[in-house]
């Protein structure tokens, strides 16, 4: 009954082992180094080819700014286990490293195909926010596969879940599974019900310093038609219900039902079965977050270096760039690639990139 966002775990990360299954076929995860060893290229006994070594193999990462340089990676290390692998399937050593990187790209965007067809989207419409360590690495190329024209790389991508962790309110969710129809529905019973988890609520969080006037307070219903196995969460008006409360909770609980399936169950009773009362504080205020270079005229471009974007032998020179050192009105085409000290971003060749005023940077695939 704890509120969450519907996610979906994939099992592809910068650890995840690349081998040869069982088939005989090349697979990328979902074993993983993990951090201890690792992957070969960090040097701590890891000896598997890794997602990780194949993009420094590729020429994404920075061997010696990788967490902004507290961390030397071994190129060489890491084309010793690729080349190991290659060796298995009579590939080249940037083959093989450019099938990892391509096959867990596959992996990330098979799954998403699942996802969004298990829901009706068409991820076509949607546009992709890339964070983590290795996600900007690959964000372009999964968009590809799914035919999505815009990635969107927020400021400290690498750390976003810390990041997004400290500037997360206090907040505590309660509930309480009281079932009734909506045609019979007891506003004083469900009153009461409410009213006993709010003063649990407001008590806790009071006892975590949030002043009785900085507290929030909002309250939801898990309902369903009657003999369904699934609940839709539906917001519950504010104040203490009345005769009119059940009119509202059905529009509420007809229109998430309608964006969610498509048509209604018309003439089936609507059942509430839990009630939900989540009190908080007020969220962190921060400021002083830099999102553009201080330095005026300064190069943004830290240099080049040779990457590879496809399949084959050959490398572009790619221009690398320092987030940190953008100016307000950067933009430049791709292939590029911006480094930071918890992450990199790749833009493929045939893509853009602009920095927005919120410091985020929007890759856009450019029209045919």
């Amino acid at each position: 009954l704890v509120p969450m966002l519907d996610m979906i775990e994939i099992g592809a990360g910068g650890g995840s082992i690349a081998r040869r299954n069982e088939l005989g076929l090349p697979a990328v995860g979902p074993e993983s180094a993990g951090s201890t060893p690792g992957p070969a290229c960090y040097g701590l006994g890891g000896a598997d080819a890794t997602v990780t070594d194949a993009d420094l193999l590729l020429g994404y990462l920075n061997a010696d700014y990788f967490v902004g340089g507290e961390m030397p990676l071994h190129l060489e290390r890491a084309r010793r286990a690729i080349q190991d692998l290659a060796a298995q399937f009579d590939l080249k050593t940037e083959h093989m490293a450019w099938g990892i990187h391509d096959l867990v790209n596959e992996n990330m965007a098979a799954a998403a195909r699942v996802h969004a067809a298990e829901r009706g989207l068409d991820l076509r419409k949607y546009a992709m926010v890339a964070t983590g360590g290795a996600g900007p690495v690959h964000a372009c190329g999964v968009a590809l596969k799914l035919g999505i024209q815009t990635v969107i790389i927020p400021p400290i991508a690498g750390v976003g879940s810390a990041f997004g962790l400290q500037l997360a309110p206090i907040s505590f969710d309660f509930s309480r599974t009281f079932m009734t129809k909506l045609e019979s529905l007891d506003a004083s019973t469900v009153n009461g019900v409410l009213e006993a988890l709010e003063q649990e609520g407001r008590a806790i969080v009071s006892e975590a310093g949030v002043p009785p006037e900085a507290i929030e307070v909002s309250r939801s219903a898990d309902m369903r038609y009657m003999g369904q196995g699934f609940n839709l969460r539906v917001a519950v008006p504010a104040g203490r219900l009345d005769r009119d409360s059940p009119r509202q909770l059905r529009d509420a609980f007809e229109d998430a039902y309608l964006r969610t399936y498509g048509l209604l169950s018309e003439g089936v009773p609507i059942q509430a079965v839990n009630w939900q009362v989540t009190v908080s504080g007020p969220a962190p205020q921060i400021s002083g977050l830099q999102v553009f270079g201080e330095a005026a005229g300064q190069s943004a471009q830290k240099g080049t270096r040779p990457a590879m974007f496809t399949s084959g032998d050959q490398s572009a020179e790619t221009a690398v760039f320092d987030r940190y050192a953008l100016p307000a009105n950067f933009q430049t085409g791709g292939p590029a690639i911006i480094e930071e000290a918890e992450s990199t971003s790749v833009v493929l060749p045939g893509w853009s990139v602009r920095l927005e005023a919120s410091g985020c940077l929007v890759l856009q695939r450019d029209s045919a």
